[in-house]
C-alpha cells in the first residue's frame, strides 16, 4: 500500500520506459506553430499524411524562408512516433523529409488541441510516377541514384534503433531534373501500419496493421528489396495482391522466388534481391552487405527460401508444409486441432530428420511432454499457453501467435493505446491475454545491435505490468498499462477530450480550469492511472490515518482526493482553489457518513475555510482526521445506548403479554367492586322497602 507521503519527487515524469520522454511545447495560438508557420485548415493535402496525421498546406510567415511547407496535424489521442519527431527536429538527415518544428496548438477546424509537425515538401515525383513515365530503370541508375541515398538514411535509423516503416515507391521521391532522391516522412504512421502487404516481410506479414510495429530496420531493407524489384522490372502490380495470395506464395516459395519468378532479372541484381528479400531475419542484408555488394565484394548468393527447408513435407489438416514458419502459421489457423497435434511425435521427428535441427526438436519435445502429462492427469489449464510456447519455439523470428491473433511484441504499446483511443475492446482483450500469460517470454530474442537494450526495457515493463493490468482499483488496470508503455501519450480521459495533457502539473491546472467552469468531475480511471504512472507509484493508494475505518478508507472520493493531493505535493503546484471546491462537492457522500449534525457542520466549516487558502494535502488531512470520525462514532454509540434504554422501557410498558395480564387482574377487581356496589344498592333497596 502507498500512503499520501510516499511519493518521491525526484521520480516525477521520469519513470523508466522503453522510449525517451519528450518535452512537448504547448502554445496558446490558433493554427500557428513557432509563431511563424500558419496551418491552413481549408487546404488539406491528400497526397501526404498517414493513418494518425492529416496533412494541410502551411503558410510560412517568415520573409527570409521561402521553403514550401505543409503541416501534419496529428490525432489528438494517438501519436506513436512523437519521440522520433523530437529526435529529428535537432538531428537532420540529408534527403529525408523531417520535421522543422513541432508543437501543440489549437486547430480551428475542430477547436481542439493537436500536435502539429511542420514538414518540407519533397521535391520531384514519386517512384511510382517515375515508372509510369519512364518505365523500368537500369541497375546502374538504381544503384547510384536510389539505392545508396536510401541506404544512408536507413543507416541513421539503424544507429538509433528505429525503423522507418514506410519505404515504398510512393514515398520515395526523385527530381527528374537532377535525379536527386528524397525519402518521405515516416511520422504520420506507426511502422508498417499503412504499408501495402507486398512490402511486409514474413515476420510481420500475417499481423494486423496495428500489431506490425517493429524497431528492426531489417524490415525496411526488405521493403527496399521490393522497391528494387519494382524499379528494375517496372512492375508494381504485385502491390495490389491480397494478403492470402502473398502469404501463400511467400510461405510456399520464399519471398525472392514469389516476387521475381515472372520477370527476367540480371545476375548482378539477383544477388542484391536475394540478400534483401531473405526470409531469415538474421541473415537479411543491411548496409554492410549492400556496400560490399556495391563494391563487387559479393558476387553470388544462393536462394534462401525461408527459416529452414525440409527434405520432405509434413502433413497437417490435409495440407503439406515444408517450412517451420508456414507450419506455425497453419497450426495457428487450426487452433483446436493444433493443441492435439503437438502432443504427437510427428513435428518433432520432422524437425529432427527432415530439417536437421536437433536443438529445436528437443525443445519442442519437452513442451509436448508437458502437454501429455497434463492431459493424462485431466489438467486442461495451460493448453493454450503450451501451444503459444510451441509456436514461438517452432518459429522464433515470427510474430507472437495466440488464437486468431498475431502480433509483433514491440507493437504492444500501440495496441493498447489504439484500443483505448478507438474504443477497440477486442484489442484490449488480446493485450490482456498476452500480459496474463507472459507470452513474450517464450521468444528467443535475436535482436540486432542496440535493439537488444530497447527490447529488454520493453520486456521489463511488460513483466511489471503483470501486477497492474487486472487490478480494479484507482491507478491500475489496463489504463495503467497504457501510460507505462506510452510515456509520451496524452491523458485519454474524456475530461480532456479537447485538450492534450502530457504532465501531472498540466492535469492539475486543467482540472482547476474545468472546475472554475462548473465541471466538478475530478477523477476517472485514466487520470488516476496517468498520475500514478508519472509519479512512479506502483502500489495501491490508501489512507493510513483511517486504518480503524476500513470501509471509509476505501471510499473512491477519498482515494481520488489522495491521488490529487500527492500529485500537488510532489509537483509543487500552487493553490488550486477551484479544484479544491470541486473536491469538496465530490466529498458530499463521505460527509453524509457523519451522523451527528453538529460534528458534520464542524467538518463542513473547516474544509470550506481550507478550500480558499490551502492545499489539497491539508484538505485531505482534515477530511481524513480520525478524531472526527471517532467522535461521531462515540456520539453514535451513546445515542445507540440511549435508544436501547428508551426502547427497553417502551417495550416494558407496552409488552403485549403483560398488558393482557394486567387487564385481567384489574378487570377482576373492577368486577368485584361493581358487584359489591350493586349488591349494596340492592340490599339498601330491600331494607328500605
Amino acid at each position: 500500500m502507498t500512503s499520501i507521503d510516499s511519493a518521491d519527487p525526484s521520480k516525477v515524469e521520469n519513470a523508466i520506459t522503453h522510449e525517451s520522454i519528450v518535452d512537448i511545447i504547448i502554445n496558446n495560438d490558433i493554427d500557428l506553430i513557432a509563431g511563424r508557420y500558419k496551418i491552413d485548415p481549408d487546404a488539406p493535402l491528400t497526397s501526404f499524411g498517414g493513418a494518425f496525421a492529416k496533412a494541410y498546406n502551411c503558410i510560412n510567415l517568415s520573409e527570409i524562408d521561402d521553403r514550401l511547407l505543409y503541416g501534419l496535424v496529428f490525432d489528438s489521442h494517438i501519436n506513436p512516433r512523437i519521440s522520433l519527431i523530437d529526435y529529428f527536429k535537432t538531428n537532420a538527415i540529408e534527403r529525408l523529409v523531417i520535421p522543422i518544428e513541432a508543437e501543440v496548438t489549437n486547430f480551428s477546424l475542430d477547436n481542439k488541441e493537436h500536435y502539429v509537425a511542420i514538414m518540407e515538401y519533397p521535391t520531384g515525383i514519386n517512384l511510382k510516377e517515375y515508372i509510369d513515365i519512364n518505365g523500368p530503370c537500369s541497375l546502374s541508375f538504381f544503384k547510384k541514384n536510389i539505392l545508396l541515398p536510401v541506404v544512408k538514411i536507413l543507416q541513421n535509423f539503424e544507429a538509433i534503433g528505429a525503423a522507418h516503416g514506410r519505404i515504398n515507391i510512393e514515398n520515395i521521391f526523385i527530381n527528374p531534373t537532377n535525379n536527386i532522391v528524397m525519402v518521405g516522412e515516416c511520422f504520420s504512421d506507426a511502422p508498417f501500419f499503412s504499408q501495402k502487404t507486398v512490402y511486409c516481410p514474413l515476420e510481420i506479414i500475417d499481423c494486423l496493421p496495428i500489431t506490425r510495429g517493429t524497431t528492426n530496420v531489417v524490415a525496411d531493407y526488405y521493403a527496399l528489396g521490393v522497391v528494387c524489384y519494382m524499379m528494375l522490372s517496372g512492375n508494381y502490380n504485385s502491390a495490389s495482391y491480397s494478403l492470402e495470395m502473398l502469404l501463400q506464395s511467400k510461405m510456399e516459395q520464399g519471398s525472392y522466388t514469389a516476387l521475381t519468378s515472372s520477370k527476367k532479372i540480371s545476375n548482378e541484381a539477383k544477388v542484391l534481391l536475394k540478400g534483401l528479400l531473405n526470409d531469415i531475419v538474421t541473415d537479411r542484408w543491411r548496409s554492410k552487405q549492400i556496400y560490399e555488394w556495391y563494391n563487387n565484394q559479393i558476387t553470388a548468393l544462393n536462394v534462401v527460401r525461408m527459416f529452414n527447408e525440409a527434405t520432405r513435407s509434413l502433413s497437417f489438416n490435409d495440407k503439406d508444409y515444408y517450412t517451420c514458419h508456414y507450419l506455425a502459421h497453419g497450426l495457428q489457423k487450426s487452433w483446436s486441432l493444433a493443441k492435439k497435434f503437438i502432443l504427437e511425435d510427428k513435428i518433432v521427428g520432422w524437425i529432427e530428420r527432415a530439417i536437421g535441427n536437433a536443438d529445436v526438436a528437443e525443445k519442442l519435445e519437452r513442451i509436448s511432454n508437458i502437454g501429455r502429462y497434463e492431459s493424462t492427469n485431466s489438467v486442461l489449464v495451460g493448453q493454450e499457453e503450451l501451444l503459444v510456447r510451441y509456436l514461438a519455439t517452432l518459429d522464433p523470428t515470427g510474430p507472437l501467435r495466440v488464437k486468431d491473433f498475431s502480433m509483433s511484441i514491440e507493437s504492444m504499446p500501440l495496441l493498447i493505446l489504439y484500443g483505448f483511443a478507438r474504443n477497440k475492446k477486442e484489442y484490449l482483450e488480446n493485450a490482456k491475454t498476452i500480459l496474463k500469460g507472459c507470452y513474450w517470454r517464450f521468444f528467443v530474442i535475436k535482436s540486432l545491435d542496440r535493439r537488444i537494450n530497447l527490447n529488454n526495457k520493453l520486456y521489463d515493463i511488460m513483466d511489471r505490468l503483470r501486477e497492474f493490468f487486472d487490478k480494479d482499483v484507482a491507478g491500475f488496470g489496463m489504463e495503467r498499462c497504457l501510460y507505462e508503455l506510452n510515456p509520451n501519450a496524452p491523458c485519454q480521459s474524456e475530461i480532456f477530450k479537447d485538450k492534450m495533457v502530457f504532465t501531472v502539473n498540466q492535469i492539475l491546472q486543467e482540472l482547476d480550469v474545468q472546475a472554475s467552469l462548473g465541471n466538478n468531475k475530478i477523477m476517472d480511471r485514466h487520470i488516476s492511472a496517468f498520475i500514478l504512472a508519472k509519479l512512479h507509484i506502483n502500489k495501491e493508494m490508501t489512507l493510513p490515518s483511517l486504518a480503524r475505518f476500513p470501509l471509509l478508507a476505501r471510499r473512491k472520493e477519498l482515494i481520488s482526493l489522495a491521488i490529487l493531493a500527492v500529485a500537488q505535493k510532489t509537483t509543487g503546484t500552487k493553490v488550486l482553489k477551484h479544484l479544491a471546491k470541486a473536491c469538496i462537492v465530490n466529498l458530499d457522500p463521505v460527509i453524509l457518513q457523519i451522523r451527528n449534525k453538529s460534528t458534520r457542520a464542524e467538518l463542513i466549516e473547516r474544509i470550506t475555510d481550507l478550500s480558499q487558502k490551502s492545499t489539497l494535502t491539508n484538505l485531505l488531512s482534515v477530511v481524513t482526521d480520525p478524531s472526527i470520525f471517532q467522535k461521531d462514532l462515540n456520539e453514535f454509540d451513546r445515542a445507540k445506548k440511549l435508544y436501547r434504554k428508551l426502547f427497553f422501557t417502551k417495550q416494558q410498558l407496552f409488552d403485549g403479554a403483560k398488558m393482557d395480564e394486567l387487564g385481567y387482574r384489574y378487570g377482576l377487581k373492577i368486577c368485584v367492586i361493581v358487584s359489591y356496589l350493586f349488591y349494596s344498592i340492592m340490599l339498601i333497596y330491600l331494607l328500605t322497602k
